[in-house]
């Protein structure tokens, strides 16, 4: 299991590392969050919206991803044969295993759709799986984090406090966020509930310590496997000089108020006669000792999550409670007795905007939330003036895996 975190770590990962081709900064350029200074056309087009099944950085996600959930049932399948390890290790393991499978199915089919549901390491089966239904993906994805959710722990005592393997919590925040994405309210509001409830274990910290490694509001994080980097999302993020490769987009940055404290998450710098701005959630571009881990899950997002379930529940008293917390952790006034007036689309869009501004450049939050809301088109023709095409809401199935295996069929439009 320690070498399925390292690998999904490493600068070989294009999947999880924070890095060039990773969910955080291809989906980041897909939405409205990331500019692309790259000369390479890869990231250009991610940009642009304009995929086409060839892309390798498209490829190398969807490959990255099948190769942790190899491991995972690598893992679980080891410990099934196994008779040498004992009860309480081997249900932790296979509750971390099976929290990452469904981890990267939950990407998976989030950014391609209908996608294979790899549950072996049999190449002779796995070779010929075709794509299951969304909604059989999912199944699954709840079938496994329930079962790990039983199987985990809920505190971080395996590594003497740090919050770096997955957790029952990390389960239920998981959960937490499917159940929205599935518009089962009521379900995601219990589940963010138990985090935010767990007032011993987390909390929202002042917006300079949230990356902090083992922050208090981190549920789970990466920790660093490069000796010279403390994570790649500030390697890549952080510029002393002119982009080569992405920047943030100009437009994100002035959706921030000036007493917004979060205005400390984004850099500038003045280069080539140009005023660039930059994700400064990492502080760090290089450099030793480690001070940050990169997140994966935290708590703001729970209290989102919770928020934007209770507007659908309508129960918008306790929706704008929950917003509240965000707003005023980041210096913002609170919404007002006139809040609970506004009708359920107003209140949506202050969900969806705070999530905008708290969750950006992380993890491709900005992306699906574009997608799960109809949003995709609208904004990013006005953001970005793309000619934006329906299809783009899903990426390409990579060409190369559909020759290696007939029996998957393309996204429409590719």
């Amino acid at each position: 299991m320690a070498g399925v975190y390292i690998q999904m770590m490493s600068s070989a990962s294009y999947f999880a590392s924070g890095g060039a081709g990773s969910v955080t900064v291809l989906s980041g350029l897909s939405a409205d969050e990331l500019e692309s200074q790259a000369t390479a056309t890869s990231g250009v087009t991610f940009y642009n919206n304009a995929l086409d099944r060839f892309n390798t950085d498209n490829a190398r996600l969807w490959q990255q991803a099948y190769k942790t959930i190899y491991y995972a049932n690598s893992v679980l399948e080891g410990l099934q044969k196994s008779q040498n390890v004992s009860q309480p290790v081997r249900g932790r393991l296979a509750g971390e295993a099976l929290f990452l499978r469904a981890f990267c199915h939950f990407y998976l089919v989030n950014l391609y759709g209908d996608v294979p549901l790899v549950r072996s390491t049999d190449y002779k089966q796995n070779q010929s799986v075709a794509r299951a239904p969304s909604d059989s993906v999912y199944a699954q994805i709840l079938s496994d984090l329930t079962v790990a959710k039983t199987a985990l722990a809920s505190d971080y005592s395996i590594d003497q406090g740090q919050r770096i393997r997955p957790n029952a919590r990390a389960a239920a925040a998981l959960m937490a966020r499917i159940y929205l994405y599935r518009k089962d309210w009521l379900k995601a509001a219990d589940q963010a509930s138990e985090l935010i409830g767990a007032v011993s274990e987390f909390r929202l910290t002042a917006v300079d310590s949230v990356f902090l490694k083992n922050s208090r509001e981190a549920i789970w994080q990466l920790m660093p496997v490069s000796p010279v980097l403390n994570t790649y999302e500030g390697n890549i993020f952080v510029l002393n000089a002119a982009p080569t490769s992405v920047s943030l987009h100009r437009e994100l940055a002035k959706q921030f108020l000036s007493t917004d404290l979060r205005n400390r998450w984004i850099g500038r710098i003045n280069a080539q006669n140009q005023l660039f701005f930059f994700p400064y959630k990492y502080k760090i571009r290089t450099g030793v000792p480690v001070q940050e881990y990169s997140m994966v899950l935290r708590l703001a997002e729970q209290y989102l999550i919770r928020a934007e379930a209770y507007v659908h529940l309508g129960q918008n008293q306790s929706a704008v409670q929950d917003l509240n917390q965000i707003r005023l952790r980041a210096g913002l006034e609170p919404l007002g007795p006139e809040a609970l007036q506004l009708n359920k689309q107003a209140l949506l869009d202050s969900v969806y905007q705070q999530r905008r501004l708290e969750l950006f450049c992380e993890w491709g939050h900005r992306w699906f939330d574009l997608k799960r809301t109809g949003n995709a088109g609208p904004k990013l023709t006005e953001s970005k003036s793309v000619r934006w095409q329906e299809s783009a809401v899903l990426y390409p199935i990579p060409d190369s895996e559909i020759q290696l295996n007939s029996a998957l069929v393309q996204n429409p439009g590719y």
